[in-house]
């Protein structure tokens, strides 16, 4: 399961980042709104970073409900931690969050830059 998680917020990563050889292809659709006198972004960047950067929680919060075989097949009790949250501990996992964060963080600000061409 952990592999997984890791798997999908990789591809995640390089849908934002690209994958080092070319540059990331659009992934959200945000439009362009004039709201009386200003220009917004709809979502906002704020709500868009939030939904992204919420998306790791969601994967591993999918899996809490997965028991592990010992407590399934036997009476007794496995000693060992929950699957999710060895899954939120793991350190590779907190560094491709951490990539994507930074990603949204640097398309947040070249489309801060394409906001002010309206200004």
């Amino acid at each position: 399961f952990r592999l997984n998680v890791k798997w999908s917020l990789q591809e995640l990563s390089r849908a934002i980042n690209g994958d080092g050889k070319t540059t990331p292809n659009p992934l959200f659709r945000v439009k362009v709104v004039l709201e009386g006198d200003k220009v917004e972004f709809s979502p906002t960047l704020k709500k868009l970073a939030s939904i992204v950067n919420n998306v790791s929680t969601q994967l591993s919060q999918s899996v809490a409900i997965i028991k592990r075989l010992p407590d399934v097949l036997t009476r007794k009790r496995s000693q060992k931690d929950p699957i999710y949250q060895i899954i939120e501990r793991d350190d590779d996992t907190k560094k491709i969050q951490g990539s994507i964060s930074s990603g949204m963080q640097a398309n947040a600000q070249h489309l801060q830059q394409y906001l002010q061409t309206w200004d």
